[in-house]
């Protein structure tokens, strides 16, 4: 999986294999925490390295573009679950995606479905992706990248972003937590 803190990967995968599902198929299944995102974990599968990648559905689409084939197997629930999340010091400033405009953002990692998330809504509302300054901020360090000014706004998952935003240290530009948001 793509980082255990991601919430999105972790519970499907580690309820499988406690609940024995693995194990029925005669899977003796390790739960591997490969750093740097769903983009690497999907790599690590597109390459061999492993049999198995909990991974958003984008990854599957590309590996198919390099004619690899995968059987998916999807449990995901129906909304993206991830923010686009603006420190608070740009509040006032920051009012629109097309304020992003020029600026550091930050993603999990360079390829993940958050990067192909934040490209989707910059393209959407006006601003070429290359206009922006897009980082790879890490899932669990999202929120420092924002606190400490390396990204002015970031693509946010659980259980960072609801920590953060009970800590009242942003504000969500988009809220795909929701249903009216991901519309």
């Amino acid at each position: 999986i793509g980082g255990v803190a991601l919430m999105v990967y972790l519970p499907p995968t580690a309820l499988a294999k406690a609940k024995g599902y693995f194990a029925e198929e005669g899977l003796d299944v390790e739960i591997l925490d490969i750093k740097g995102g769903g983009s690497q974990a999907a790599s690590a599968l597109i390459g061999g390295s492993v049999d198995f990648s909990a991974n958003a559905i984008d990854h599957a689409i590309k590996a198919k573009t390099q004619s690899k084939e995968l059987k998916a197997v999807h449990s995901h629930v129906r909304l993206p679950v991830m923010a686009l999340v603006v420190s608070n010091k740009y509040k006032g400033v920051i009012k629109t995606i097309a304020d992003l405009k020029g600026r550091p953002l930050g993603v999990t990692s360079p390829g993940s479905q958050t990067h192909m998330i934040l490209g989707y809504l910059l393209v959407k509302n006006g601003v070429k992706p290359e206009d922006a300054k897009i980082i790879g901020a890490g899932g669990n360090t999202m929120p420092l990248a924002i606190e400490k000014d390396s990204a002015h706004a970031g693509m946010m998952l659980d259980p960072f972003f609801t920590v953060f935003m009970k800590q009242g240290k942003g504000f969500a530009l988009v809220d795909m937590f929701t249903n009216k948001g991901t519309v």
